[in-house]
């Protein structure tokens, strides 16, 4: 997803891990932070709309050079709301 292919900077899509991915990267998991960027291998289990997220099963994924700034659960619906690097907090 790119950041400003929507109007509002919602999150739009959630990714899922089989418990045998999960094991099989669980170092890498344990790694990751919140608005880390990673390359992910998924498969399309539904599409979303304005108010549901896109859903993909994640076959495998790489934790790459950077990350986005994500304030915790300061959006209106509960989700978490992301900002472009050039904005503040």
């Amino acid at each position: 997803m790119v950041p400003d292919d929507k109007s509002v900077d919602d999150a739009s899509l959630a990714l899922t891990l089989s418990e045998k991915i999960t094991n099989d990267y669980k170092e890498e998991l344990l790694n990751l932070n919140v608005g880390d960027h990673i390359k992910f291998n998924a498969t399309i289990v539904g599409l979303g709309d304005q108010n549901h997220l896109h859903h993909m099963h994640t076959f495998g994924f790489k934790k790459v050079e950077g990350s986005a700034h994500v304030n915790l659960h300061t959006h209106y619906s509960g989700r978490y709301k992301i900002h472009k690097e050039d904005e503040g907090p």
